[in-house]
């Protein structure tokens, strides 16, 4: 089956950023270069989902795959650098001993993923992946906007209803993390699809972007609650963690009302059922 032009485009844009972040990561697994590979390769996921009905579902499979061996081996990185992170401005009293493990543990990890990315590069894997993916068996259609007016609808009902829930009530940090993931995943979808719709998505992008950066700083102290009991940790010394996270947690839930309100629903289904209706460019005055 042909791939639609725009669809193919926006895959190898995808793939692109996801090279470039690799080679940057591969040479230097700094705190940057790990947040913005796993930030291309969650955006490539999403991309590779929603234009799942025009890849070969076996060949796509394999690639997402080799795509988690390069994310987990950034998690593990960016778990430890968050850990230390909070150690040091919540000022917990741990024994010496666990930031210097947390390090070794860092550097450990830096290296299995310096050594995945290096491995991905020489195999030239991208471009392999995306030969297998057939994109370049595409076709001049017009199928994107009928797509996102399907879809993205649809994210924004579930994004909504789910966030109206926890943000009252909920209280399950695994639950709150697939929220976050599950926003994620919407607001790559809008910036998939963003050049087809009026310049407010923007706008759109940005909310949803709130919302995971907060659910993002909860998170950070869960990780690090984990990975500081694995390390032998006591209760007591982690009680400024605790207060720090209930604190992130009354923050997102203050958060949500001032960006969503009872109407929010109905209004971004609304705006996101119309694709292809951005302003045409005004002309420069004589």
């Amino acid at each position: 089956m042909a791939i639609p032009a725009e669809a193919a485009a926006r895959l190898e844009t995808a793939f692109a950023r996801f090279e470039s972040e690799l080679a940057r990561t591969a040479a230097e697994p700094g705190v940057d270069e790990v947040h913005d590979v796993r930030v291309s390769i969650r955006r490539l996921e999403q991309a590779l989902d929603v234009f799942a009905r025009w890849l070969p579902a076996r060949e796509s499979g394999r690639t997402v795959a080799r795509l988690r061996t390069v994310l987990d081996r950034a998690g593990e990185v960016r778990d430890r650098d968050i850990a230390l992170e909070l150690i040091s401005s919540l000022e917990l009293t741990v024994a010496p001993a666990v930031p210097e493990a947390l390090r070794g543990e860092r550097e450990n990890s830096s290296r299995r993923l310096s050594a995945a990315a290096k491995k991905l590069i020489d195999a030239k894997a991208a471009a392999a992946w995306m030969e297998r993916l057939r994109l370049g068996r595409r076709e001049q259609t017009a199928a994107l906007g009928s797509l996102a007016s399907a879809l993205l609808p649809l994210l924004a009902r579930d994004f909504i209803a789910s966030g109206a829930k926890l943000a009252e009530r909920g209280k399950s940090r695994r639950r709150l993390h697939r929220f976050r993931v599950a926003g994620k995943r919407f607001r790559y979808t809008m910036e998939l699809f963003s050049d087809l719709y009026p310049a407010a998505i923007a706008e759109r992008v940005a909310t949803v972007r709130k919302v995971q950066t907060s659910l993002g700083d909860l998170q950070d102290c869960v990780a690090t609650r984990r990975l500081l009991r694995e390390a032998g940790v006591a209760g007591d010394v982690m009680e400024p963690l605790r207060r720090e996270e209930k604190k992130r947690l009354a923050s997102f839930r203050a958060l949500w009302p001032q960006l969503f309100d009872d109407n929010a629903a109905r209004e971004w289904r609304r705006f996101l059922k119309h694709p292809e209706r951005r302003a045409p460019a005004r002309k420069r005055a004589r």
